[in-house]
């Protein structure tokens, strides 16, 4: 049930996304490519399974409050919702995952991730509203000790990089050119 769930979750949010028109970036008061400088507030929960022989899996969910450093601007005052699965040996922690992050508008940004140990990368995807067709990516490290209590845990990251949105959209979508091949 949970693969097909997931299969049905990954089509629909493509869809969504392939079906999505967007504006001009310009017209939202953002500039088409940027440098950012975000602080994530993470406040998670995790299921964990002990594999044995000093191995274990994890499956995390996050709920990310971000800040952009210079007050406003890009992102400021969106949060990200955020799925990953981590795996622990006798070596540092790998964790990779996706998120959807919602502005105040609204507008919508879906993000993959991936980490080792405290460092990581993220890369945009794609984007709802003035976020259409966004690209870009970032690296990330943890700012502050993890806070764990149980199965939750609470943590400061800080997230820069670079975006990129397309100058103009077209108000054709990937259903209107017969789908993807």
């Amino acid at each position: 049930m949970f693969t097909t769930n997931c299969k049905e979750f990954v089509f629909g949010t493509t869809l969504i996304f392939a079906m999505t028109t967007g504006a001009h970036a310009q017209s939202e008061g953002l500039p088409s490519h940027a440098l950012f400088d975000l602080t994530m507030s993470v406040d998670g929960s995790y299921e964990g399974v002990d594999l044995g022989e000093d191995r274990f899996g994890a499956i995390y969910r996050f709920r990310i409050g971000l800040e952009n450093n210079a007050g406003s601007g890009f992102l400021h005052g969106a949060v990200s919702n955020c799925f990953a699965v981590g795996y622990f040996t006798d070596q540092p922690e790998h964790q990779a995952g996706m998120c959807t992050i919602v502005d105040a508008d609204g507008d919508k940004i879906l993000q993959r991730f991936h980490r080792s140990d405290l460092i990581g990368e993220i890369e945009f995807i794609n984007g709802t509203g003035k976020y259409s067709g966004i690209s870009g990516n970032g690296q990330y490290a943890v700012r502050s000790e993890n806070t764990w209590q149980g199965n939750s845990v609470q943590s400061e990251l800080k997230l820069v990089g670079a975006y990129h949105l397309p100058e103009a959209q077209s108000n054709t979508s990937l259903l209107d050119e017969g789908g993807p091949n």
